[in-house]
């Protein structure tokens, strides 16, 4: 798996915001799980954290569809 630097996310989510799906594809797949543990850890529920990790990314214009 790629790592995104920091100095690298800008231009990751300008080329998102453009429609480049595999920067989306990156983006996803590196933040989705991080997001998906520190949203459990606050909740103590996996559903919870599964629920509102996928409505973070469907509410941005982000869906896990297009991570595949």
């Amino acid at each position: 798996m790629t790592v995104v630097k920091l100095h690298d996310e800008k231009l990751l989510f300008k080329k998102i915001s453009e429609g480049d799906e595999e920067s989306f594809k990156l983006f996803f797949n590196q933040y989705k799980n991080r997001l998906f543990r520190f949203i459990r850890n606050i909740a103590k529920s996996d559903d919870v954290a599964e629920e509102l990790v996928h409505d973070v990314f469907s509410k941005s214009g982000l869906t896990e569809e297009r991570s595949r």
